[in-house]
């Protein structure tokens, strides 16, 4: 009885102080979002917008809305949320970047992205909510019209990605295929094995699954979006390795 006491202790301390350890890189990476949050009476008059209206605020305000809606148990028009592919080169010609190519901006939307799964993972109604609306979008999914819709925009999507690679010096796609591949199936591992998007029953099992998937993914990206640090390290020993007598100008430095 003894012993197993004493495992017990130690294996809590463990857990402890491994989740202890864990607070820095939380805090780094993904922490809390510094969004400043909306007001109820904000929310609520964002609440009244329509879809094209809806369409121009930003992402946090968007989720705020949709977050507020599914606790209502108000209907969601999933379509208000959709923003067509469009120009890669239309978009990064004006002055402002756009929200994805900013990496502070990129880092607060996953951390609050994070803090939007978490809370939709822990109140069981608007999980149910949510495997009910994905099931909804799943029968709309195969009506003919929504159909030739979304393969109008997996063709707009392809453009999209080359003209992003050849803008950003990934001009080897049209020889290295697999190379592109590779990379591509790395940034958007499977979720889970059977994609709520594919079952006519969703479960609130389903979406508690997809949503820790989810979460592991935006970790790994919030990693990418901070990770200068390791590429300066990288030049550094590429310097090395072409030229030894660097290594001095790196010590005194």
């Amino acid at each position: 009885t003894d012993r197993f006491s004493i495992m017990v202790i130690i294996c809590a301390s463990v857990s402890i102080a491994a989740g202890l350890a864990y607070i820095p890189q939380y805090i780094y990476y993904i922490g809390p979002s510094k969004e400043k949050g909306l007001t109820p009476d904000e929310i609520e008059e964002l609440m009244k917008l329509g879809p094209e209206d809806f369409k121009k605020l930003t992402y946090v305000q968007q989720m705020s809305v949709v977050e507020a809606k599914i606790a209502k148990g108000a209907e969601l028009d999933v379509t208000a949320l959709r923003k067509e592919w469009g120009d890669y080169k239309l978009e990064v010609s004006g002055g402002v970047p756009p929200v994805w190519a900013d990496a502070s901006e990129v880092r607060k939307i996953l951390a609050f992205q994070n803090q939007q799964m978490i809370k939709l993972a822990s109140n069981r109604v608007t999980m149910q909510t949510f495997a009910t609306m994905q099931m909804k979008q799943n029968a709309e999914r195969k009506h003919e019209d929504v159909i030739e819709s979304r393969l109008q925009e997996k063709r707009k999507m392809g453009e999209w990605l080359g003209d992003m690679f050849e803008a950003r010096g990934y001009d080897n796609w049209y020889n290295m295929s697999d190379m592109y591949k590779t990379m591509l199936s790395n940034a958007f591992p499977n979720f889970t094995e059977t994609p709520s998007s594919q079952l006519e029953e969703v479960t609130v099992a389903d979406v508690e699954t997809e949503i820790i998937g989810a979460m592991k993914v935006m970790d790994m990206h919030a990693g990418m979006s901070v990770n200068t640090e390791k590429a300066e390290r990288w030049s550094n020993l590429f310097r090395i390795f072409r030229n030894p007598g660097a290594v001095v100008g790196l010590v005194k430095n």
